[in-house]
């Protein structure tokens, strides 16, 4: 049972970790650009923004399972100690 609580202490703060720099992200999006975002983004390939969205998908994925992952063992753990 330690190894499980170990396991979601350790899942618990990359998770909190994840929804932290998720939030940090959100605060400063267009903190000290001149224009709009449009304007800043100019210079991106279709490309390079296809790869970046990729990226983004597949660490909101990660992120889903991870979550999914901790709220299982939250529940096993409930049960454990019932």
């Amino acid at each position: 049972m330690a190894g499980l609580e170990e396991v979601v202490v350790r899942q618990s703060a990359q998770l909190e970790k994840m929804n932290l720099s998720q939030q940090y992200a959100n605060d400063y999006d267009g903190i000290g650009s001149s224009g709009p975002p449009q304007q800043l983004a100019s210079n991106i390939s279709d490309e390079d923004l296809e790869r970046q969205l990729e990226e983004i998908r597949e660490l909101e994925l990660k992120k889903k399972l991870l979550e999914d992952r901790v709220t299982e063992m939250g529940r096993d753990l409930g049960g454990l100690l019932r």
